[in-house]
């Protein structure tokens, strides 16, 4: 198996993904095109308690609710999703304020 190299690559594969009908994959390719220069203290300003604990009670509702490898699934794409949002919210009204 040959991995990608650069994120030109990288972008190919998730382009494929999204025309086989892998949807979920818009919202990873946004992530990673965002994300693409993000430092430990970035992840760390948007993974915060409250973070966690949404993601936590996430999780705890999809247990409930959902079986087998679609709970997984489920339980994935909405964690995905999550961090988009919180990756966007971050961009847009935290990390320009921040002195580089």
């Amino acid at each position: 198996m040959r991995y990608p190299k650069n994120k030109k690559e990288i972008n190919q594969i998730y382009d494929w993904q999204i025309t086989q009908g892998r949807y979920q994959s818009i919202t990873h390719q946004e992530l990673f095109n965002l994300t693409n220069n993000f430092t430990i203290n970035d992840w760390q300003r948007i993974r915060t308690e409250k973070y966690w604990n949404i993601i936590d009670q996430m999780q705890d509702e999809i247990e409930y609710n959902e079986f087998g490898f679609y709970k997984i699934k489920k339980a994935i794409d909405c964690r995905s999703e999550y961090t988009l949002k919180c990756v966007k919210y971050y961009i847009k009204h935290i990390k320009k304020e921040i002195p580089s």
